[in-house]
């Protein structure tokens, strides 16, 4: 229900920005509405940018899934922008099994919707604002995706939009929170907590589901000089989902 609602809310808006905090589920609510532009007009096309492929291939799998037997179809309509953005955007087509992207070159397309994920990461980002000017962005719907744990508590709520589109001064800039976690269990919400900054705490992030989940375990190690820190720290990992398990 929680979600409908802030659903509801960006869905009216022409620009708007979701906050959420990690497993809040904006990228799932991101993805029903770029269903609904996709369902409610057979032409239209939409955009999906994020920093890396990984993340952009995972909001066009759940796409596919979600659209079910027209998937093919509706992924034929769905463009994506990932680093290096200068490349531009690229067609997002089914091979088989398998998720490929192909240049979309000097092709001019008018967008319905623009998701821009983990906002957050990518405000002022000199190479992406410069694409999104190129496609003409500030002409389409936009919504802007952040984790409010990791916005800054100086960030104004419209300067994630500002900073990627230049939209006209007169230009309402809606902001949505979702504030209950789906994916985690009270205790890693609360003790994700204390690691949010002021922003994100201001939220007063709650946990949708019911179930306490086992106590949390910190583990402290540290690094022999020259150690490498990544392979370390990915055993720590391994050695602390083996204790869970």
């Amino acid at each position: 229900a929680h979600q409908r609602e802030k659903l509801a809310e960006v869905r009216a808006a022409k620009v708007a920005v979701l906050l959420s905090p990690a497993g809040g589920g904006k990228t799932f609510l991101a993805i029903q509405r770029l269903l609904e532009e996709l369902r409610g007009d057979a032409g239209a096309v939409v955009l999906f940018a994020a920093r890396n492929t990984a993340l952009a291939l995972f909001a066009c799998k759940w796409l596919v899934a979600a659209s079910k037997k027209a998937a093919a179809h509706v992924v034929d309509r769905v463009h994506v922008l990932v680093e290096p953005f200068e490349d531009g955007p690229q067609r997002v087509s089914v091979d088989g099994r398998r998720l490929v992207l192909d240049a979309v070159g000097e092709e001019v397309v008018k967008y319905a919707l623009i998701v821009v994920d983990e906002a957050h990461h990518l405000v002022g980002d000199a190479t992406l604002h410069k694409q999104l000017e190129a496609i003409d962005a500030a002409s389409s719907k936009l919504l802007f995706l952040g984790d409010a744990s990791q916005a800054t508590a100086t960030l104004a709520k419209d300067a994630i939009a500002r900073s990627l589109v230049e939209l006209p001064q007169d230009q309402e800039v809606v902001e949505a929170t979702l504030s209950e976690v789906v994916r985690s269990t009270k205790r890693i919400v609360a003790g994700a907590a204390a690691f949010q900054l002021e922003a994100g705490r201001k939220a007063e992030t709650e946990t949708h589901a019911a179930s306490v989940g086992p106590p949390l375990v910190a583990r402290i190690f540290n690094l022999a000089d020259g150690e490498d820190t990544y392979e370390h720290y990915a055993r720590e990992v391994v050695e602390a989902l083996s204790a869970v398990q």
